[in-house]
């Protein structure tokens, strides 16, 4: 088929792609999006940091403190395969665009400690251990060279 056919057939089809944003996205079927972790299973044992070819998770199991800059995620999912209470999982949405990187901290304080100063709590449990806290802190880029 020639381009000038080729040409002329597709004046005539559907488009391939949707007319975003006349048409809302609609995710698809275990698409690996945005990262999400049920801090309450999760046992710290690092085998997740352990497996992320990139090194963006980090677990500190004394402290009960996890960790991931998941603007340095590349959605390879070996972290949910390795994990195993599979507390691990990635929602078929992905993160919003930011001008910043964030680094997502799930760590449990003692009672009456709060997190660092310009984190956004996003969310706060009060257990016997102390509180269980999901927080945002926003991190320096690296200069560009």
């Amino acid at each position: 088929m020639g381009m000038v056919s080729e040409s002329l057939s597709n004046l005539f089809k559907k488009p391939a792609t949707n007319m975003y944003p006349v048409t809302p996205y609609t995710p698809i079927k275990d698409t690996r999006g945005l990262f999400q972790m049920d801090h309450k299973t999760c046992i710290h044992c690092g085998l997740c940091a352990k497996a992320c070819p990139c090194g963006i998770i980090k677990v500190d199991r004394a402290k009960k403190h996890y960790e991931i800059l998941v603007s340095g995620c590349i959605l390879c999912y070996r972290c949910a395969d390795t994990c195993p209470k599979k507390c691990i999982t990635f929602r078929e949405k992905y993160n919003e665009p930011t001008d910043s990187r964030t680094v997502i901290v799930y760590e449990t304080l003692p009672k009456g400690s709060k997190p660092p100063k310009g984190a956004e709590v996003v969310s706060k449990e009060e257990t016997d251990a102390g509180t269980e806290y999901v927080y945002k802190i926003k991190v320096q880029a690296p200069e560009s060279r």
